[in-house]
């Protein structure tokens, strides 16, 4: 069965399962064990499963599965499975749209290396095999998993068979444990342990007392499972989401050509508030051809974003900004708000010299317009909402840092097509991003570094993802959420 993101509550069911001895389903000594929703069955066996039903409700929407699964037996004790489910997903979001598809194929081989008829306990060890294979608009993982997994079987017929003890003998557990570790791309590993409380009145009726009951009563067999699903991501234990950035369409025509240039940019020839307004607005004017030349390659469209510049404070739909935040985008209005007095502060407080450093500010809040138009924000918002402080912190600096690196690919194009590259800019790009870096700031204002209330990067990180956009040109290469490495 494949496994969920969140944690499932626990289902009460009632199977019917006839009392006589099947292939379908598990047999240890006088036990008959049934096949639970999610946990994994310790019996080897003979099965053929369509069309099962399972219906979940998250805080994103709601999601209807159907099931297939095959099981057959190799030896007497082993089994090879494969299964997979087809997926129909409602978005809590009207805008957001109705979703089908299949899940990735899973496979796994089974093998039951305890048995115990006599005690109605028998104990297995499985491999698991998640291949590639479904829908990513339907959640299925880009990425393979393997990993091991235990799975036990054990009724309670030991009860001694007499008095009120004796009606504790239909019960039974089963359950699973396993780990799968996602292969490529960051590490991204999921824990999970499912356990099932079965009571059976075929088992009651056969070998404790016969109270009479009818078909289809007697034939009954009550379970609840409880399952436990765990993501564990990178070595804090952070989740990221597998955000994946658009590929390029195979067409050379739309590249830049090395040499070719535009019209110079007239640069600030004074640090007069004036210089300064002209000289950004040329700067969002310039990543604004970039950018829709970079979307138009992918086959989409750039809306550019409004540029707001205040002294002070601004209201935003993002609530109230103000000159201690510094400049920043607010995604609720798509606007850009430059705060000119922190050039003046990235001058004199972290003595960064040099207009370019400017141009690299207003692109990284650029960057981060980039981000929402790709649908990125959205979704590292929607995840940040269910996480702790140290998790949300961790991600919002990758947020940061593929903001960095998109400042970069600007740096890229406008190198190639506009004559806005001088010696000695990027190394004042550079000098801004490492002088803004989180570790230098703690370092400044507190005296020490907290890595755990970094919102935007160390030092050197920053200055190497800007490098990485900056040296390829290439949107693929800004993959911070699936980066083992910042």
């Amino acid at each position: 069965m494949s496994r969920k993101v969140l944690p499932l509550v626990a289902a009460l069911v009632a199977l019917i399962l006839p009392a006589t001895r099947v292939l379908a389903h598990g047999v240890v000594g006088q036990r008959t064990f049934i096949e639970p929703i999610v946990a994994e069955d310790a019996n080897p066996k003979n099965e053929f499963a369509i069309l099962r039903p399972g219906w979940f409700r998250t805080g994103e929407g709601r999601e209807f599965s159907l099931g297939f699964s095959l099981e057959k037996k190799v030896s007497e004790n082993s089994s090879l499975s494969l299964e997979s489910e087809w997926l129909a997903l409602s978005p809590k979001d009207p805008a957001e749209p109705y979703t089908t598809g299949f899940s990735n194929l899973e496979v796994s081989y089974k093998y039951a290396f305890l048995t115990l008829p006599k005690h109605e306990f028998r104990l297995s060890a499985a491999g698991i095999l998640g291949l590639p294979t479904g829908n990513q608009d339907a959640g299925a993982e880009t990425h393979t998993r393997v990993g091991p997994e235990l799975l036990w079987a054990w009724g309670l017929g030991d009860i001694p068979n007499r008095g009120v003890w004796k009606y504790l003998r239909p019960f039974a557990i089963q359950g699973d444990v396993g780990y799968t570790i996602k292969t490529g791309g960051k590490s991204n590993d999921d824990l999970f342990a499912d356990n099932v409380i079965q009571y059976s009145l075929p088992y009651l009726s056969n070998f404790v007392r016969d109270f009479g009951l009818r078909w289809p009563l007697r034939n009954l067999i009550l379970y609840t499972e409880f399952n436990y699903d765990q993501i564990v991501t990178g070595r804090s234990g952070t989740t990221f989401p597998d955000i994946r950035l658009p590929q390029s369409r195979p067409d050379a025509t739309n590249f830049p050509v090395p040499g070719q240039r535009g019209a110079p940019v007239q640069r600030p020839q004074t640090t007069s508030e004036d210089d300064l307004k002209r000289f950004v607005s040329v700067v969002l004017a310039d990543t604004e051809d970039v950018w829709r030349d970079i979307f138009g390659r992918y086959g989409q469209r750039y809306s550019d974003p409004t540029l707001v510049l205040f002294s002070g404070g601004v209201r935003s739909a993002c609530g109230m900004g103000l000159a201690q935040m510094g400049p920043f985008y607010c995604p609720g209005d798509e606007k850009v708000y430059i705060d000119l007095d922190f050039y003046e502060e990235l001058k004199n407080r972290f003595r960064v010299q040099g207009d370019f450093a400017q141009a690299y500010v207003l692109a990284h809040e650029v960057g981060h317009h980039v981000q929402k138009l790709l649908g990125i924000a959205d979704q590292v918002e929607a995840l940040r909402q269910r996480m702790g402080q140290a998790q949300a912190n961790a991600l919002q600096v990758r947020m940061e840092l593929q903001a960095d690196c998109f400042a970069g690919i600007w740096a890229n194009h406008a190198e190639e097509t506009k004559n806005i590259i001088e010696p000695g800019d990027i190394e004042e790009a550079l000098n801004a991003a490492s002088a803004i870096g989180d570790d230098r700031i703690q370092k400044q204002t507190q005296g020490y570094v907290v890595p755990d209330a970094f919102t935007h990067g160390s030092s050197a990180q920053r200055v190497g993802w800007f490098k990485r956009g900056y040296e390829s040109g290439k949107l693929e290469v800004c993959d911070t959420f699936n980066a083992d490495q910042l």
